[in-house]
């Protein structure tokens, strides 16, 4: 699921849903994707832990033509629903049919909802979310 737009934030909300953060000075909302996170860990995922939600936006400076993104993801142990701890990792990139180019990373460790921001770049890219437990 995905918004794209001016300023405007999406109105549809759920318990679990990831809001977008304000956006630094300067920079408005320029597109968020809700639930699209995609496993990225070392080794298989683990059927202990589950992505309970996840949540990425991209943001654009229009005067200086600069683009960020800021992104997070909760997950959950799959048996007791307790937050496990976790990384997120956000960014800005390209893909091709044999290659993926990355503008942008940030990554976090944490609990709960797990936020990561990349630094900003001319090129807009697509945000992407990806999360991993160790």
């Amino acid at each position: 699921m995905y918004f794209q737009g001016g300023n405007l934030f999406a109105s549809a909300s759920t318990l679990d849903r990831i809001e977008p953060q304000e956006p630094l000075p300067g920079f408005g909302l320029d597109l968020v994707e809700y639930d699209t996170a995609i496993y990225n860990g070392e080794a298989p995922q683990s059927r202990v832990a589950k992505l309970l939600s996840s949540g990425v936006s991209r943001y654009v400076d229009h005067s200086t033509g600069q683009y960020y993104a800021s992104g997070a993801t909760r997950v959950v142990e799959s048996t007791t629903g307790k937050d496990l701890y976790h990384k997120t990792t956000v960014t800005l990139e390209k893909r091709g049919w044999l290659f993926t180019t990355t503008y942008v990373r940030e990554s976090e460790w944490g609990t709960g909802e797990v936020w990561a921001t990349t630094g900003t770049t001319p090129t807009a890219g697509t945000p992407h979310v990806y999360w991993a437990v160790k």
